[in-house]
């Protein structure tokens, strides 16, 4: 192995490293912010019918955005793929919907918009994982858990929404 080669490795490697403590600080602040507002407006409005444990969801969701640090940082490696470009687009209008949740639910009470967002963001996050596989098969795989984050978050807000 050249200096050259070895140096473009690490190049890399630092990539998803920068990455993922990215998305992981984003996660915290997303599971914070989440399990803040979460007291409010499961007391306020309407109870789950079942017991939900908030840590649960602060540690999925902290480690499902660490996951897609990972992803991502995966997915810039192999900037020259076919699908890249196309790749990058369904991922990032995801998160930002994704993103965009929070206020909508929490702030607004807006369940049905909420819903319909989060219903479209998961739609989007089909087509990047379809995408990512065409890319890089483990950054497509690493993305579940946050797929499994996002159907959480639609069961939560059909709940209130219909109740």
């Amino acid at each position: 192995m050249t200096v050259s080669e070895s140096k473009s490795i690490s190049k890399s490697n630092l990539k998803i490293v920068v990455f993922a403590l990215m998305f992981t600080i984003i996660g915290y602040f997303f599971a914070f912010l989440t399990e803040q507002n979460w007291e409010n407006i499961q007391y306020s409005t309407m109870k789950l019918p079942f017991p939900f444990p908030s840590g649960l969801f602060y540690t999925i969701c902290i480690l499902a955005y660490l996951l897609q640090g990972v992803c991502i940082g995966i997915i810039f490696k192999h900037s020259r793929k076919l699908f890249y470009d196309i790749s990058l687009m369904f991922f990032w209008a995801q998160f930002c919907l994704v993103i965009l949740w929070l206020p909508l639910f929490f702030e607004f009470h807006f369940f049905g918009t909420a819903l319909f967002e989060l219903i479209t963001a998961s739609i989007l996050l089909t087509f990047t994982f379809a995408s990512f596989k065409k890319v890089n098969l483990i950054a497509a795989y690493l993305l579940l858990p946050y797929g499994g984050l996002i159907i959480m978050s639609i069961a939560f807000n059909v709940w209130f929404f219909l109740v």
